[in-house]
């Protein structure tokens, strides 16, 4: 048998991630958005019969990783299969945790962040996973999974207004409002993906990251959802994309390549791809 568990700084000898988090402060003065600095996400491995005695292998995932995004940036995060791509963006969301190193937000640290202060970082970085089904409770109307962010958050006054919100939203992503009634199972895998889209955009968040948001559709279709998320960032929006392909990637101006969980290259896009005029409003 194969157990995995993730590796805390004093597991490893690591200094704590950021055990003074720095004072928060604005943008004003040209600080990035999103601040990664010397992120360290490793798990431990143990592998083997339980009764032999084995030594743990430790997988470092994510390895020294620094960057910086600014706002209104749509950065690709690409490379290989096992560079620890998946890995960043879940640390990122908090999903994982670091092992060590720091993640700013708006100049303060969320590495830590736990509570309330947490629920606000989250509010602000939303997620579109690859396979849009299983991030959607079969048993809710499409109308009911993006309003019930509006709800927790009492981001609209009433249900009434809530719904009438949905209906904007499933037309700003190219699907009918009428689909609001329809469940999961009812949709194709690209309208599943554009309801994703849909409720990520619900809170209005300053970040949305995309893990293969073309992996499971066709070329066309793929192309369609490329086109939603160049309409997000032409709204002055902060996109970033995980994911292996070129095609995917070459919708951002910034292209950041990751080797063995740490950066390989980092630099703009010098011939941006661009989706086609219509698939979205």
């Amino acid at each position: 048998s194969v157990q995995m568990a993730r590796v805390g700084p004093a597991g490893l000898g690591l200094q704590s991630a950021n055990p003074q988090p720095p004072e928060a402060k604005g943008l004003a003065d040209g600080a990035p958005l999103l601040r990664v600095d010397d992120m360290r996400t490793y798990f431990q491995v143990a592998a083997g019969v339980k009764m032999l005695k084995s030594t743990p292998i430790v997988v470092r995932a994510v390895d020294g990783l620094s960057f910086d995004i600014r706002r209104g940036e749509t950065v690709g995060l690409v490379g290989e299969s096992g560079c620890g791509k998946t890995t960043v963006g879940r640390t990122l969301l908090r999903l994982e945790d670091a092992t060590s190193g720091a993640i700013l937000f708006e100049g303060a640290d969320v590495t830590r962040a736990d509570g309330d202060a947490l629920k606000r970082y989250r509010r602000q970085v939303q997620v579109i996973f690859q396979d849009p089904y299983s991030s959607l409770n079969p048993r809710m109307t499409i109308g009911q999974i993006i309003a019930e962010p509006m709800l927790v958050y009492k981001l609209q006054p009433d249900r009434k207004t809530a719904d009438r919100k949905v209906r904007e939203l499933l037309t700003q992503v190219g699907l009918f409002d009428y689909m609001a009634e329809r469940y999961p199972h009812e949709l194709s895998g690209g309208q599943r993906q554009r309801v994703a889209i849909a409720r990520a955009l619900v809170n209005k968040p300053s970040i949305i990251l995309a893990d293969e948001p073309t992996g499971n559709l066709d070329s066309r279709t793929g192309e369609e959802i490329m086109a939603a998320f160049e309409s997000i960032w032409r709204q002055g929006n902060t996109v970033i994309l995980v994911t292996h392909e070129t095609y995917t990637a070459e919708f951002a101006n910034r292209l950041i390549r990751l080797k063995d969980g740490a950066v390989e290259t980092d630099e703009p896009i010098k011939e941006r791809r661009h989706g086609k005029d219509g698939f979205f409003k």
